[in-house]
């Protein structure tokens, strides 16, 4: 699949990609049940983290249908045939490929995943600034489309605290574009993409006081992908 402009190409790969990719029933894409902290559930919930690929939605639909999900989380990981966060490999492709067409490929693939109606809750919304890659001004445009398809298709986003413990040492999404995701009237969720038991709630008090700063005043848990709406504790 890689293309000549990663701004304009697809994110489903050829067959030449398969052995990289994984297909959208392996664990790093939609069978990979990753341990969260949704702030406000007190029970065990039937969770789904699915990666978006393009061309594959039909696919991903099926897989889906298949458990009685609590929530289904989407996210965007494969960006113009490769990773977008990969560590030995992201400095690379954004020295090479160019911050920009990274960025805005990635936001016009996170717009497309929320447009599915696959997904209750989009993830760390602005995933590719990880290792600390930005462009030198906010591509208001792209971050637009992605904000309006969140509205449009009632997904929720996620104020993740991961992007603390990453080496950006910055909540998802950065307070600028959180402020515009609420000024939307897109509703908010809280994360700590937990990946151990110790990072479970991890940051919750930081990524509250972002919220409160950015005017959060409710956010919503998800019961048999049904939004619940919570004041936002003092």
């Amino acid at each position: 699949m890689p293309a000549a402009n990663p701004a304009t190409s697809s994110a489903a790969p050829s067959t030449g990609d398969s052995a990289r990719w994984p297909s959208p029933t392996t664990s790093r894409s939609t069978s990979c049940l990753r341990k969260r902290a949704i702030r406000g559930s007190r029970c065990a919930k039937r969770i789904s983290t699915a990666d978006y690929a393009e061309g594959h939605e039909e696919t991903l639909r099926r897989w889906l249908d298949r458990a009685d999900w609590d929530l289904v989380l989407g996210s965007v990981h494969w960006v113009a045939g490769d990773w977008i966060d990969a560590p030995e490999s992201a400095s690379r492709r954004f020295a090479e490929e160019g911050v920009d067409a990274l960025y805005a490929e990635y936001y016009r693939l996170l717009a497309r995943a929320a447009r599915t109606g696959l997904f209750d809750v989009l993830t760390h919304f602005d995933l590719p600034k990880k290792h600390g890659h930005r462009p030198a001004r906010p591509l208001e445009e792209a971050e637009e489309e992605a904000i309006s398809a969140a509205r449009a298709s009632g997904c929720a986003v996620e104020i993740s605290s991961a992007g603390l413990r990453k080496p950006v040492a910055e909540a998802y999404p950065e307070a600028r574009l959180l402020r515009r995701i609420v000024a939307a009237g897109v509703p908010v969720t809280f994360s700590s993409d937990a990946h151990a038991p110790a990072e479970v709630g991890w940051g919750y008090d930081r990524t509250r006081a972002l919220a409160r700063a950015c005017g959060v005043t409710e956010f919503v848990t998800l019961e048999k992908r049904r939004k619940i709406r919570h004041p936002l504790p003092a």
